[in-house]
C-alpha cells in the first residue's frame, strides 16, 4: 500500500510541477507581449501634372521625393538611408508611403519634399510638408497612432499634394504666301500681232498757253477775211 500511495503522490507532484512550468511560460509570454506592442502608419502623397501648349494630355515626368526624420530615434520606412526615404512618382499618381512601424509612444516628426532638377518648360511645386505622428499607449497595453500633416502655410491637410505644370513653346503660325495675279500665256498670234501704240507728242520745252494763241489766230484770220471781202465789195461798186 505504501508503494502504491507513494507512486500516486509522485505522479500528482509531477503533474503539478508541469502545470506550474506552463503557467510561468505563459506569464512570461504575456509580459513580453505587453512590453513590445506595435503600430504602423502610412503617409498619403499625390502628384498632379498639368500641360499647356502641347498635344499630350499630361507629361510622363518622374519626380523624386524625400521623407526625412527630424529625430535620431524616429522610425522610417524600410529601405531608408542617410538621406532619408526616397521614392518617385510618374505623371499624375498617388501613393501611400509606408508602413512606418512604432514600438514606443511619443511624437515623431518628419519633412516631406520633392527633389527637383529644373528643366525647360516645367514649373515645379516645391512645397515642404511637416508631418507629426502621435503614438500613445492604450488601456489594454496596445499602441495607437495619429498622423497630422501640415503644408508650408501651417494648414492641416489630408494628403501631401504636389501640382506640377508643363507649358510647351508657343506654336509657330505659318502664313500663306501672297498669290500673284495669273497672266494668260501669249499665243503665237498675239505675239505676232502688233500692239497699237499711243501717239506721243514731242516735248519742245515750250510752256506757252496754246489755247490762247489758237484763239488769237482764229480772230486774226476772221478779221483778215472780213477786210478782204469788204474791200472786194467796195471795188465792185466803184466799177459800176
Amino acid at each position: 500500500m505504501n508503494k502504491i500511495l507513494k507512486a500516486r503522490i509522485g505522479k500528482r507532484f509531477g503533474v503539478f510541477v508541469l502545470l506550474f512550468a506552463c503557467f510561468l511560460m505563459m506569464g512570461r509570454s504575456s509580459a513580453y507581449g505587453a512590453q513590445a506592442p506595435k503600430t504602423s502608419v502610412y503617409l498619403p502623397v499625390d502628384q498632379t501634372f498639368t500641360a499647356e501648349n502641347t498635344q499630350e494630355k499630361e507629361p510622363e515626368e518622374e519626380i523624386s521625393y524625400s521623407l526625412k526624420a527630424l529625430g535620431t530615434d524616429t522610425p522610417m520606412p524600410e529601405g531608408a538611408g542617410e538621406n532619408g526615404y526616397i521614392f518617385t512618382l510618374r505623371g499624375s499618381q498617388d501613393v501611400q508611403v509606408g508602413p512606418i512601424e512604432y514600438t514606443h509612444g511619443g511624437v515623431y516628426e518628419y519633412t516631406l519634399s520633392p527633389e527637383i532638377s529644373e528643366k525647360e518648360y516645367y514649373t515645379y511645386d516645391t512645397s515642404v510638408y511637416h508631418v507629426k505622428v502621435y503614438v500613445k499607449n492604450t488601456q489594454d497595453g496596445d499602441l495607437t497612432a495619429l498622423v497630422v500633416m501640415e503644408n508650408g502655410h501651417g494648414e492641416k491637410v489630408d494628403s501631401a499634394s504636389f501640382e506640377h505644370n508643363f507649358t510647351g513653346p508657343e506654336p509657330v503660325i505659318e502664313t500663306e504666301p501672297e498669290t500673284q495675279p495669273q497672266t494668260q500665256p501669249q499665243t503665237e498670234e498675239s505675239q505676232s500681232e502688233p500692239q497699237p501704240q499711243k501717239a506721243q507728242i514731242p516735248k519742245t520745252g515750250d510752256v506757252m498757253n496754246l489755247p490762247l494763241w489758237t484763239g488769237i489766230l482764229a480772230v486774226s484770220a476772221g478779221v483778215i477775211i472780213f477786210a478782204a471781202v469788204r474791200k472786194k465789195k467796195t471795188q465792185d461798186e466803184n466799177t459800176k
